[in-house]
């Protein structure tokens, strides 16, 4: 019950346990012996899948053409041919037993049904019943309405690059020279990395013992040299620039 209560808010569709796939190891390990050979244990896994392919198959042709007589409900009659068996069995199911509860215990739905396998719940069934309406298929997650085993065609989002380019030239024009320039300099850098001043941070390699203070000194004139480069880079020559001192903003504690 502890885990139905979060299990039963996740889309999964009615699969709250590993035993499909148990059955599945359980199928094939009664093809193999342990004297079985790759070739051989190659062809089980092929022939188990071709086996459940063709399963598959039938129960998709079977929810298109047959229908079941506890599935002629009124609410149904939108959904038969379009939606697996399974989605119609489990609407029968919310019809005939949960609203007969709630409506005598007058409980809450919960909307289980709604957030776990994408069907509609309790309370809406409810709804459709009091206005006189079929369940809608757009009601109906995706999952239960794909009765073929073709593949899916992701739709990518298309991208307005020009309109796109619009905000970032309203955004750049709004901003002060300085700004601008530091702003080009970042997408400059990330269309040419090669041109770009920024280098990787300076490792100690030999880190046994404490280093001398010619080592420090060196590694304060590196990082002053390479933010001098930066600050260059990014706001060119301007004298008016607060330069700080390397030994303040590099100093060791």
């Amino acid at each position: 019950m502890f885990v139905y209560a979060w299990t039963d808010k996740c889309r999964n569709f009615g699969q709250r346990t590993t035993n499909r796939v148990e059955s599945q190891h359980a199928n094939l390990k009664r093809y193999i012996t342990r004297r079985s050979s790759l070739v051989r244990i190659a062809r089980c896994v092929i022939d188990i899948v071709e086996t459940q392919y063709d399963e598959i198959q039938k129960s998709f042709t079977k929810s298109i053409e047959k229908t079941m007589n506890h599935h002629r409900h009124p609410l149904l009659d939108n959904l038969r041919g379009k939606v697996s068996h399974e989605a119609l069995d489990l609407l029968a199911k919310e019809l005939r037993r949960k609203l007969e509860v709630l409506r005598k215990l007058n409980a809450s739905c919960g909307c289980h049904m709604w957030l776990s396998c994408g069907l509609p719940c309790a309370c809406r069934l409810e709804n459709y019943k009091r206005t006189g309406r079929m369940i809608q298929l757009d009601d109906i997650d995706v999952f239960w309405r794909k009765l073929d085993l073709l593949p899916c065609k992701l739709v990518d989002e298309e991208v307005d690059i020009v309109a796109e380019l619009n905000n970032v030239r309203q955004h750049l024009e709004a901003q002060s020279p300085v700004q601008q320039k530091s702003m080009l300099s970042k997408i400059k850098a990330v269309f040419t990395p090669k041109s770009s001043t920024k280098k990787p941070p300076i490792v100690q390699e030999n880190t046994r013992g404490r280093p001398t203070s010619k080592k420090v000194q060196e590694r304060l004139d590196e990082a002053a040299r390479l933010d001098e480069a930066a600050r260059y880079s990014s706001y060119g020559e301007d004298s008016n620039v607060y330069t700080a001192s390397p030994k303040h903003r590099y100093d060791l504690p």
